[in-house]
């Protein structure tokens, strides 16, 4: 792999899909994606290693084509800060690192009877109220980094946390939340409001969790999901392994 010669911005995220790129611009809030003849040649500026299937037959005069196209898009780019060629600006350009999932927090004991108290009422309805205004009042990017900072201010270890709640437990919490989201509102295409709120409401119970924002191609769809290990707490493993990772805070 070559020295990279372009950077990410700081809040600029990104994963190939089969062979095209994805970025995530956390700055405007929205997703570019690339279109394949460009992916041999983003890889070799952000000095990454080149995809298997991406290489293109093409001849002298469609390659010097393909060429000055590339450089004014990666111009465009540049100009809309998605990139920078200043490493002092920018961040090398890393694969995002996830933990695949394995299993799903589905299939909750019907025979048990989940017993709700009036602290899981108070614990949800503060979680919902945050996050929502938080969608409303504050950009993704404080978002992202307001649960990150719940992350990293836990005072409670995620080993000793796990010791505490066994998988049952942590299963009856989670079941807890899907008995009560109704009240509140429903989980079907507000999968980003969803997954904040089961992080929060789980963190009050010191269970540290990842969001994981996840895209699809053609046709283009993102999600995200709750996860914790290789658990996905609030889908199911096979819905969640047709998309990829493109951010996880």
């Amino acid at each position: 792999m070559a020295n990279p010669t372009l950077f990410l911005n700081k809040n600029t995220y990104f994963c190939i899909l089969e062979n095209f790129f994805v970025f995530l611009d956390l700055d405007a809030d929205r997703y570019i994606s690339v279109q394949p003849a460009y992916t041999d040649s983003l890889c070799r500026q952000l000095g990454l290693k080149l995809p298997g299937n991406s290489g293109l037959a093409i001849n002298a005069v469609d390659q010097q084509s393909l060429h000055d196209e590339f450089n004014k898009t990666k111009t465009d780019m540049v100009n809309s800060q998605l990139v920078t060629e200043d490493c002092r600006e920018g961040k090398l350009a890393v694969p995002m690192e996830h933990t695949a999932v394995s299993q799903d927090a589905n299939g909750y004991d019907i025979d048990r009877k989940v017993k709700l108290r009036f602290s899981h009422f108070f614990k949800l309805t503060k979680s919902v109220l945050k996050i929502v205004f938080r969608l409303k009042f504050r950009s993704i990017i404080t978002i992202v980094k307001n649960h990150r900072t719940l992350k990293a201010r836990s005072h409670i270890d995620v080993k000793k946390a796990a010791n505490r709640l066994n998988q049952s437990q942590i299963k009856e919490i989670v079941e807890v939340f899907k008995l009560l989201r109704p009240i509140y509102y429903t989980a079907l295409d507000h999968c980003l409001a969803d997954s904040l709120i089961l992080a929060d409401f789980l963190s009050s119970y010191g269970l540290v969790t990842e969001v994981v924002v996840a895209v699809h191609g053609r046709p283009f769809r993102a999600h995200c999901w709750v996860q914790r290990g290789g658990t996905v707490l609030n889908d199911n493993r096979e819905h969640v392994a047709q998309y990829t990772p493109i951010l996880v805070f």
